[in-house]
C-alpha cells in the first residue's frame, strides 16, 4: 500500500518540476476508481488508496499552475 500511496506523489513532482522549468506547462493526469466514493464491501485498501488519489489531485491542483486531473 505504501508504494501506491508515495509514487504517485513523486512522480507528479518529478514530472511538474520538469514543466516548470521547461515553462511549456501541460498535465498530469492521475486515474482513480469510483471505490473513492462508494464503500466496496471486504475492499478498505483498495477504496483508501482510491480516496487518497483523489484528494491528491485536489491538493496538487491548487494553485493552479500545471493542470492535474
Amino acid at each position: 500500500m505504501s508504494v501506491n500511496l508515495k509514487a504517485p506523489v513523486f512522480l507528479s513532482q518529478y514530472v511538474a518540476r520538469g514543466m516548470v522549468e521547461r515553462g511549456d506547462g501541460g498535465a498530469i493526469v492521475n486515474v482513480s476508481s469510483v471505490a473513492s466514493s462508494v464503500a466496496l464491501t471486504d475492499h478498505l485498501a483498495y477504496c483508501e488508496n482510491s480516496k487518497y488519489s483523489v484528494g491528491l489531485v485536489k491538493v496538487c491542483s491548487s494553485p493552479p499552475i500545471i493542470l492535474i486531473s
